[in-house]
């Protein structure tokens, strides 16, 4: 076990390939430390390319940050980045192209550099929810000019909240650094959240106390306004502690949740109208969540009203496409829509059990 625990950066820049990391309080404030970073090199573009189907919490820093987000359509074969999406919207103003790998799984790396190498636009690798993904066997978050991962409660490590900025460039971790440096930690009483919420998650780690656990949570905390106001601030030592142990399990962890996809994928191929995403052999997909495909609305309905009383935290939208929030035509992406409507999302926790997953199966 190490003994230096504030090591969390330089530990996490070993495992992620890329030498220059600082740890934030949260994604939020990732993604916003790095915008305003590309910002500074490059003031004369502000257009941001997001996802139309991405966290919300991204469009929020880009707004933060004072640039303009342009949203694109996805790639229906991985729900993450389209490279066909992204060449109809890039333009003389792009400052950068955010890429999404959402649930954890890969999307084609190596095609969106080739496209956007001569475009005079950063990529910024929005690797939240893809810790330990790869492409071709390289790990989601290199790939690109500067990265950002979350270490949220849900994420495959969690630091309760948290996130961390990565880059290979000298240039950019210039930049990083100056405004990372103004920074504060977080109060004694952020901090002390932090455990409180840690030793609850301990508590109802169990998979039906967990669902009761974020039912309730989502009710009560909620935020139902499109907000930009968020704390920008360093990780504090406490958080760095718990992602220095998580970060030693990661592997476990993954393997895990492959396991348990490889098995509900199994044991379901044979549901009636119950489809997935293929698997590339180029991608090694980390399995966040597993979407998967219902063809029928009606279909789609029955299963989720029977997960729910089989005590399954299954859903249909874990993150809403961002016309929820911005009041953008829903017709403007097309692939967005018809899969937001046929996807049921399962969970892959790596502490369910084989007798958890099997509930999945519906005859």
């Amino acid at each position: 076990m190490r003994e230096n625990y504030d090591s969390f950066e330089e530990s996490f820049s070993q495992y992620i390939g890329l030498p220059y990391c600082f740890a934030t309080w949260s994604g939020r404030s990732a993604l916003y430390l790095s915008l305003l970073a590309l910002k500074q090199l490059k003031p004369e573009k502000s257009d941001v390319l997001i996802s139309v189907w991405t966290c919300g919490a991204v469009y929020k820093a880009v707004k933060k940050a004072g640039l303009n987000p342009v949203l694109y359509d996805i790639d229906p074969e991985n729900l993450g980045s389209s490279v066909i999406s992204i060449r109809e919207k890039i333009n003389s103003d792009t400052l950068c192209v955010i890429t999404s790998t959402l649930f954890g799984i890969s999307v084609n790396m190596d095609e969106i550099c080739d496209l956007l190498k001569d475009k005079q636009a950063f990529i910024m690798e929005d690797s939240a929810q893809s810790l330990g993904a790869e492409w071709g066997g390289k790990k989601i978050g290199s790939f690109g000019d500067i990265s950002i991962f979350s270490f949220g409660k849900s994420k495959n490590i969690t630091t309760v909240w948290g996130g961390m900025v990565c880059t290979g460039s000298e240039e950019i971790q210039s930049k990083v650094s100056k405004i990372y440096s103004s920074w504060s930690k977080p109060s004694i009483i952020r901090s002390t959240k932090i455990f409180i919420v840690l030793l609850v998650n301990f508590i109802v780690i169990k998979p039906f106390f967990f669902n009761l656990f974020r039912s309730i949570i989502r009710l009560l905390f909620e935020d139902p306004h499109f907000t930009t106001q968020f704390p920008v601030l360093k990780m504090g030592t406490f958080q760095k502690v718990i992602g220095c142990i998580m970060l030693e399990n990661v592997e476990k962890l993954i393997t895990k949740r492959r396991e348990n996809t490889f098995l509900i994928k199994k044991h379901m191929k044979n549901m009636h109208n119950v489809s997935f995403l293929g698997d590339v052999k180029e991608g090694r997909n980390v399995y966040l969540r597993l979407p998967i495909i219902v063809d029928k609305e009606v279909t789609k309905d029955k299963l989720i009203s029977e997960y729910i009383k089989r005590g399954i935290w299954a859903r249909t939208s874990l993150i809403k496409p961002l016309w929820s929030y911005t009041g953008c035509d829903s017709k403007l992406y097309p692939i967005t829509k018809k899969m937001n409507s046929k996807i049921i999302f399962l969970p892959t926790h790596p502490y369910l059990k084989k007798r958890d997953l099997m509930k999945y199966v519906i005859e």
